[in-house]
């Protein structure tokens, strides 16, 4: 059923930029970090398209057919996957942090339990889209991981039960523009604390 579901979020993924829009509430700001993977994914849907249309013509007649369905939808899978990454940014309200990686990763953080956030060259401990290191989660994106947001130690909603835990206390993650992105989290922090004091 996850499988599904995924796969059913791709589509509405390619939709969403097929009509110029993205996954980002009236009162959230979008933080991107795609700009490492899409260039090179992009290129790498393009050469498959290609590749589907030569295996159609060189393959034998009896093959043909399935060789170009298979490869059509590898096609579109991809551009999909492209997709979700550009239309499923992380967003920052005053109430709350998405994180994501297209589909696949999704963790969502009150903005309240922020008590700093900072930025980094440091290499990240993981590659992977997210990784839990006791109450620490990294998410790089291509290797890279260059904002650090420092939490009371706080309850958060992950879709993928491999990055759940009881709290975290720290969260590293990938944006394409760090201060900017540490500029919107502080906003989003001091606006959430203010709305607590009244």
């Amino acid at each position: 059923m996850r499988f599904v579901r995924r796969e059913v979020a791709l589509l509405r993924a390619l939709a969403l930029l097929l009509t110029g829009r993205r996954d980002v509430a009236p009162d959230e700001r979008a933080i991107g970090y795609s700009g490492p993977l899409v260039p090179m994914l992009v290129v790498l849907t393009v050469v498959d398209g290609i590749v589907a249309v030569l295996l159609h013509v060189l393959l034998p007649d009896a093959v043909q057919g399935l060789a170009l369905v298979l490869g059509l939808v590898g096609v579109l899978w991809l551009a999909a996957f492209v997709a979700s990454l550009v239309v499923l940014p992380h967003t920052v309200s005053a109430t709350r942090l998405r994180l994501r990686f297209g589909v696949f990763q999704e963790v969502e953080l009150p903005v309240g339990a922020v008590r700093s956030v900072s930025t980094t060259h440091a290499q990240p401990r993981t590659t992977r889209s997210a990784q839990l290191f006791d109450d620490e989660l990294e998410m790089a994106v291509a290797n890279q991981a260059g904002v650090v947001v420092e939490l009371e130690p706080t309850a958060y909603r992950s879709l993928d039960p491999r990055v759940a835990a009881p709290a975290l206390t720290r969260v590293v993650f990938h944006a394409d523009d760090p201060r900017e992105a540490r500029r919107l989290l502080l906003a989003a922090a001091a606006e959430a604390h203010q709305g607590e004091g009244r």
